[in-house]
């Protein structure tokens, strides 16, 4: 299981079911596909979803917006199969950002990337410690396994989840 990625301030109240870019509407249909499976063998397993904001905003805005990221994954799990009863959201907002340091400890750990991409994110650890921290964590209750926090540093739509344009939403 991988965390789910979104670009800055989405999605909006206008627009609840913007945000998830190609690379992260993947990540959540192969948690979808994986839980479904799971479930096969342990029906009573549940999925907690941990929305999270960059430091930007208002305490009460980021838990909003924490609240529609959480929303917005669930819907899309909810979609593909997943039963809703089985999903839990929490927003946590800007509360508990990941450290610059925890930033490079997870760029270290993370397998997939290449010398090149390691040194890119150093030198513009602020935007990328910000970009890490617009996520929803998946927590498995039956294991309390979490999902990996491998941000997709290589993905076709890194841009716009660094902050560039804001993606199109799927209508």
């Amino acid at each position: 299981m991988n965390s789910t990625y979104f670009p800055y301030n989405v999605p909006t109240t206008a627009d609840p079911q913007g945000g998830l870019v190609p690379s992260q509407e993947k990540r959540v249909l192969d948690v979808a596909n994986s839980f479904k499976q799971y479930l096969q063998f342990h029906p009573e397993a549940h999925l907690i979803l941990e929305a999270h904001c960059d430091h930007r905003g208002s305490s009460e805005f980021n838990k909003q917006l924490a609240a529609r990221r959480a929303d917005r994954v669930k819907n899309y799990l909810v979609e593909n199969g997943v039963p809703a009863a089985d999903v839990e959201t929490q927003a946590i907002g800007k509360e508990n950002n990941l450290t610059s340091q925890e930033v490079i400890d997870l760029l270290n750990q993370n397998p997939n990337l290449t010398p090149g991409e390691r040194k890119r994110v150093r030198r513009n650890l602020a935007v990328f410690r910000m970009a890490n921290n617009r996520r929803v964590d998946v927590r498995l209750t039956a294991t309390g396994q979490t999902s990996l926090r491998y941000f997709p540093y290589n993905s076709d739509d890194l841009k716009v989840l660094l902050g560039g344009p804001k993606p199109a939403s799927k209508k």
